[in-house]
């Protein structure tokens, strides 16, 4: 996810794994939904809720181990405040550069089975889905570096409940 980074992309956790995956795991592991297998996509039933360890809940391979450290070490400690613009800023950036990983993957697989239906229109959509979120990748990116406070972030509390999500939206508006 950073340009001209020559370093292997680390799973990086959306969420700080010493932190908010500590605070909802059972023994060190989690359930979340997965693909069964990547190169498996094509069959009827994909997707799988799987015990999975800690180390790899909601994480996906995005940045090399020295930008992940350096750019989030501001939401890697224990005690975050989510009110706080720049922590707002930094967990909304992950989950961005996550949903283009995501978009990429697919990308991938429609390289994979190019006989797939609809492949075309997926196309299309995976393609203009990876130039939207990049374009908001570069606002991001100014954002962080000069802070204007041009973005605006709803948070809002719920009592404990011990599961945890993280992503990204786009969406169309209706005419």
């Amino acid at each position: 996810m950073c340009p001209y980074c020559t370093g292997t992309a680390i799973n990086s956790h959306l969420l700080q794994q010493h932190g908010i995956l500590d605070i909802v795991a059972e023994n060190g592991h989690l359930y979340e939904m997965r693909f069964e297998d990547f190169y498996k996509w094509h069959t009827n039933d994909p997707m799988k809720v799987k015990r999975i360890g800690i180390q790899q809940a909601i994480s996906f391979p995005l940045f090399c181990n020295k930008h992940d450290t350096e750019l989030f070490a501001p939401i890697e400690c224990n005690s975050i405040d989510f009110d706080d613009y720049t922590s707002q800023l930094l967990f909304s950036y992950r989950g961005l550069c996550s949903e283009i990983r995501k978009k990429q993957f697919v990308q991938i697989r429609s390289e994979i089975w190019p006989d797939c239906a609809l492949k075309e229109e997926s196309e299309l959509g995976t393609n203009a889905g990876i130039k939207d979120l990049e374009y908001f990748k570069y606002l991001f990116e100014d954002e962080l570096s000069t802070p204007k406070h041009k973005f605006t972030f709803l948070h809002i509390s719920y009592p404990f409940m011990p599961i945890y999500a993280s992503g990204t939206v786009s969406f169309e508006p209706v005419d």
